[in-house]
């Protein structure tokens, strides 16, 4: 008897039957997400990911239900249904969810988080301002968000809403959005390419009008300068020469403990330069790209691995903060690590 041939074939069959076990159960994995609205079949196929901080500043905290503890939140924090977040007056969140849509909860403002699937995201505005991008793939998606009387029915779109004293406002830089009050859902409006309707307390909609250059300016960097991607730390402290990507004495301490943080999680960071927007764009580009590769070379003295890091610049289109204010360009000169994924 050809003892070799038999083990062969017994090893052969072991392997055979590890592979159809290990397949029915990502099959069974696959249908229950299915089934639990956290894997949707389509082109492309799509997959529920909470919903990921990517960027803070200041003053931002999250409360995990009605009745819990406010904590600090940071990025790299997952968010879901009823959680809570509110911002200080100098406080802004990006919020990344699946499949593209991504929000920010500006400054001195109160989010609720009410619904999160595959088919739905709602959430509900308290006080201030939501800057969002809804991204839709299929017709039986639905997006909403309510803010104070008003509910929004987003059908894929860039959308601000701003809850004032004694209005709300809702601006739609690209898509469609119906506008409605929360008691006559029926009287809706719709508001189309860079429109804006105004709903005071306890009254409808107003007919959309046109949105102000002043005002598309604002809100289209505001959502260009949004975080998809996890910001590990925002450097407004590093010191470089006027006009110049030289770092002065002293500014390496602080990347120190980045440089650490990237070895220890073997963490691939793309580093961004950003400027204020004064002067020349195409010179503020250069710059920024350049202040980029220079921090690049301070981590790699530091004992980064070069593999870890790339480099871009923005210059001056994506602030944080009002460019008119010696305090807002001071934020808007930064530069900012972003985890790759």
């Amino acid at each position: 008897m050809n003892y070799s041939f038999i083990n062969i074939k017994n090893s052969v069959l072991i392997v055979a039957g590890i592979i159809i076990l290990a397949v029915a159960v990502l099959i069974f994995l696959f249908v229950s997400a299915i089934l639990s609205d956290k894997v949707a079949l389509g082109s492309p196929v799509r997959v529920l990911h909470n919903p990921l901080v990517t960027w803070v500043e200041p003053e931002a905290e999250v409360r995990r239900n009605q009745n819990g503890d406010w904590s600090e939140l940071e990025a790299g924090n997952k968010l879901g249904d009823d959680d809570i977040i509110r911002t200080g007056l100098l406080g802004n969140v990006d919020i990344s969810f699946s499949e593209g849509t991504l929000v920010r909860v500006a400054e001195d403002s109160i989010m609720k988080i009410s619904d999160v699937t595959l088919s739905r995201v709602n959430m509900s505005l308290q006080k201030g301002t939501l800057i969002s991008k809804f991204s839709k793939i299929t017709g039986d998606e639905k997006h909403e968000i309510v803010a104070g009387s008003v509910v929004c029915g987003i059908r894929g779109t860039e959308l601000i809403v701003e809850i004032g004293e004694n209005n709300t406002i809702v601006y739609g830089m690209s898509g469609e959005t119906e506008v409605a009050s929360v008691d006559h859902p029926e009287n809706a409006v719709l508001i189309g390419f860079q429109q804006k309707t105004v709903t005071e307390s306890g009254k409808l909609p107003e007919s959309p009008v046109d949105m102000t250059p002043d005002e598309i300016t604002r809100f289209r960097r505001i959502l260009d300068s949004m975080h998809k991607t996890e910001v590990l730390f925002v450097a407004t402290d590093l010191k470089f020469k006027p006009d110049s990507a030289e770092l002065l004495p002293g500014s390496a301490q602080g990347l120190a403990q980045i440089a650490r943080t990237i070895n220890s999680k073997k963490l691939y960071v793309e580093i961004v330069g950003h400027t204020a927007d004064i002067g020349d764009r195409a010179s503020q580009y250069e710059l920024s790209r350049q202040r980029a590769e220079a921090v690049k070379e301070v981590l790699i003295s530091l004992g980064v691995k070069e593999k870890y890091l790339t480099t871009k610049g923005y210059g001056g289109v994506r602030p944080v903060a009002d460019n008119s204010t010696p305090e807002g360009r001071a934020r808007n000169r930064r530069v900012e690590f972003l985890i790759k994924e």
